[in-house]
């Protein structure tokens, strides 16, 4: 359908009302879908700055295996130095557990998506050392009740698990699987335990 100007033209001059409506009507339409973009754009490239903060924390373990080597206490030879440098990145993990989480509710990122990051939350929140920072050194007030409930889920799973549990895989399939089923009753999701189980299907598939 072609309309020339000279349509508007005459529109103009007989019903300039209707030119000003459809005016009010575009304009605000334009900004919107420009408004909506940007917020896409922005929500991106603060998941991408978490991503690569994430990744920073990753190199940071490579560079300092003491760090995990406290935390999981495989070695009693580790002091005050190691202890330090394990408080730290147990502060700056959870902080980016609490931005996730906000992403999430926020809707700037997936539930497919959060559910990648829900088995991090299961490996420290299980780290034999970790209840030292987050009960006695009362880490768990600094954060959010949303954070603080699925951290506490973790840590009763560590303090229910049997002697043998470093031995049996078995059990740490089950112990992952009743995390993430604890995750979405918290967060009132059940598509969390859903991309999970979905996960352990296509794993199955491939061995």
């Amino acid at each position: 359908m072609n309309i020339s100007f000279d349509w508007f033209t005459d529109l103009w001059h007989r019903q300039p009302g209707a030119i000003f409506t459809f005016v009010g009507i575009l304009v605000p339409l334009f900004i919107f879908i420009l408004l909506r973009r940007e917020r896409m754009l922005q929500r991106r490239r603060a998941y991408v700055d978490l991503e690569f903060e994430a990744s920073r924390l990753f190199r940071v373990c490579i560079d300092h295996p003491d760090i995990m080597q406290y935390l999981d206490a495989h070695s009693e030879t580790l002091g005050a130095e190691a202890r330090e440098k394990a408080y730290w990145h147990v502060c700056q993990v959870l902080n980016i557990f609490e931005v996730i989480i906000s992403f999430y509710e926020e809707k700037t990122v997936t539930a497919d998506l959060f559910s990648t990051w829900v088995s991090w939350f299961h490996e420290l929140g299980t780290a034999t050392r970790f209840g030292e920072f987050w009960e006695q050194e009362r880490l768990r007030f600094h954060y959010k009740s949303h954070l603080q409930k699925i951290m506490d889920a973790a840590q009763r799973l560590y303090s229910a698990r049997s002697p043998d549990f470093q031995q049996d895989n078995t059990q740490y399939d089950r112990e992952l699987l009743e995390f993430h089923r604890q995750v979405a009753d918290i967060l009132r999701d059940n598509s969390i335990l859903e991309h999970f189980t979905e996960s352990l299907e296509l794993d199955k598939m491939a061995s």
